[in-house]
């Protein structure tokens, strides 16, 4: 039984289930500064399943003049390299902000997030060469052969398509900017 009023003494997997609808700064810097069970259930692996670093970014934006030392967008490349240096091997789904996401970033989510089952690119053209080749992907998408969804916008989809022929057989959606082109029955646990 939980002592009446008193959310430092519910379950574990209550905490975790509440902790894993909240934006990724509240789970990294707000509850777990709470109490010490807060802070045991926000260590919780499941807590980091999904990262939406676009909402991350989104709330630096939102922040920005409060903040004078550091720049939003060095934010986000430590706080990429932080949650998925610790958490990367839990990672299922991970969502890339547009003009932030650099090579380096798609990469260092494929060395450590094996087991990644979602993936979005939103706006993030800048990945792509001057021939319109995006390495980094093609490398990402052999590393993710348990991929079910991809949501990409603009020309990425071409570049990485031949590779996600070849490496993606669980691919269950694909999403054009929004658009959905494929779409199979799909149940994720």
């Amino acid at each position: 039984m939980v002592e009446e009023g008193r959310w430092e003494n519910l379950e574990r997997g209550i905490l975790v289930e509440i902790f894993q609808r909240l934006s990724e700064k509240d789970r990294l810097v707000g509850f777990p500064l709470v109490c010490t069970s807060w802070r045991e259930a926000s260590n919780d692996p499941n807590c980091w399943k999904y990262l939406d670093l676009d909402r991350w970014c989104e709330i630096q934006r939102q922040e920005w003049p409060a903040l004078l030392c550091t720049s939003p967008q060095n934010d986000y490349h430590r706080f990429l390299e932080f949650v998925v240096g610790i958490k990367g091997g839990i990672v299922q789904s991970i969502v890339f902000p547009g003009w932030e996401t650099r090579e380096r970033d798609v990469l260092y989510v494929a060395d450590r997030c094996p087991s990644l089952k979602s993936v979005a690119f939103l706006d993030c053209n800048r990945l792509l060469s001057s021939n319109g080749k995006c390495h980094s992907l093609q490398r990402a998408i052999r590393q993710w052969p348990g991929l079910q969804a991809i949501h990409v916008s603009g020309d990425l989809l071409c570049s990485m398509w031949p590779e996600v022929e070849k490496h993606c057989n669980n691919l269950r959606e694909v999403k054009l900017g929004g658009y959905i082109l494929c779409e199979k029955q799909a149940t994720w646990s």
